[in-house]
């Protein structure tokens, strides 16, 4: 009987330490993945576009105190992107202390008016003068803030070690061509660092879609894109 009770009792503490065996290799694993997944992370951190702030400029001379026909094209363009992808307000600086400083005032003051004819509120303009040497002739400097993004550059595949995906290991390629592509179509660099609110969203206009669709008024097109324009 005390053999049988010997016997019960070595097989308890074995199949414990068995179990614990097992507990241990488990966590062991949980640990190793946890550590793969931050490993992809800091991978796909490392490749990550690269986002700066920078000033949009545009140079007005002018022609005896007004703008030509170009420089009004060129103002007109500019206010476009400006109401794209500009952030804060729209800069206008003209030289001080030359002797066109008449002519570069009424030069303002067109200015003004066109930047106003094209969308851009009087609240969101901003003045103000710069000093400029008398003997030569300075431009009128109209500006904004906006951001642009640095093309991602990933490592060629030749500097790529092979043996990595052995054992199913992230490269330092993981997710780059994605992270490029994606700098390179992305409209608003600002987007991608989130500088932008979303706006509100109707929630009644998807439905006139789905009522559309359910009574066939959706008409068929063919190919990849449909409904964009270049």
């Amino acid at each position: 009987m005390k053999k049988t009770h010997k016997a019960l009792h070595f097989l308890t503490l074995g199949t414990i330490a068995i179990i614990a065996g097992c507990a241990s290799g488990g966590r062991e694993s949980n640990v190793r993945a946890a550590q793969q997944i931050q490993d992809t992370r800091t991978i796909l951190d490392a490749v990550t576009p690269e986002v700066r702030q920078v000033e949009a400029r545009l140079l007005i001379s002018g022609e005896n105190g007004h703008l030509s026909a170009v420089e009004m094209n060129n103002v007109r363009a500019f206010v476009g992107e400006y109401q794209r992808l500009g952030r804060g307000n729209i800069i206008v600086t003209y030289p001080q202390g030359t002797t066109q400083d008449g002519m570069a005032q009424n030069l303002v003051r067109e200015l003004q008016r066109q930047i106003y004819a094209n969308g851009v509120e009087f609240t969101n303009m901003g003045f103000g003068p710069y000093q400029a040497q008398a003997d030569q002739i300075s431009p009128i400097i109209v500006s904004f803030d906006r951001y642009e993004v640095r093309p991602v550059e990933c490592t060629p595949w030749t500097q790529i070690d092979p043996r990595k995906t052995a054992n199913n290991q992230a490269t330092e390629r993981f997710g780059c061509a994605q992270r490029a592509n994606l700098a390179a179509m992305v409209v608003d660099p600002g987007d991608l660092i989130g500088d932008r609110r979303e706006g509100v969203t109707d929630a009644q206009r998807p439905q006139v879609g789905i009522e559309a669709l359910r009574k066939g008024e959706l008409k068929q097109v063919s190919g990849a894109v449909s409904g964009g324009s270049n």
